[in-house]
């Protein structure tokens, strides 16, 4: 797999060089579209456990519309499981979703639908703080998938609705 490096060399304190390979046609991302669909403590998991989200804690609810594999030239396999939200330093842990690992054909658009959960901390006890918070789904980079851009459909939303039953926020 070629490896395109960008470099960039501070020359003095007032001029940048940046030297950058960019690979024939440009570089070619997947875009993984998602919605953000609020902020909630209690959930309902596919397998039927139910998980409460302890103090200064809520679980973020995404649904993943779809991802536009139109660019990048190979098949790989899509897992909604290995989602992550920014940074993905900060402490969280991905719930699942009720979806097997979906495969992308290269060159396509592929319809998921699906609802994701993710944990994070907040600065607020009961975590209603988190509904407020812009978030971003991140994809690893590991082959072969693609690199990966995700695009929040939501984004222009001034907020998110926080409710105790994250169930509420997937059937609307």
């Amino acid at each position: 797999m070629k490896r395109f490096v960008c470099a960039s060399v501070l020359i003095s304190s007032t001029f940048l060089l940046t030297s950058c390979t960019i690979p024939p046609g440009g570089f070619k991302f997947a875009q993984i579209h998602y919605s953000q669909l609020g902020a909630c403590t209690h959930a309902q998991l596919a397998d039927g456990s139910v998980v409460d989200a302890p103090a200064s804690h809520a679980i973020v609810l995404f649904r993943v519309n779809n991802v536009d594999n139109s660019a990048p030239p190979l098949s790989w396999t899509f897992d909604l499981k290995k989602l992550q939200v920014n940074s993905p330093s900060d402490p969280q842990t991905n719930l699942g979703s009720d979806s097997p690992p979906i495969a992308i054909g290269a060159n396509s658009n592929v319809t998921v639908n699906r609802p994701i959960g993710i944990m994070v901390e907040t600065s607020r006890a009961d975590g209603t703080d988190a509904a407020g918070v812009k978030f971003t789904l991140l994809y690893p980079n590991v082959p072969p998938a693609p690199g990966t851009l995700g695009v929040n459909d939501t984004l222009s939303s001034p907020g998110f609705p926080f409710k105790a039953n994250c169930t509420s926020l997937i059937t609307g």
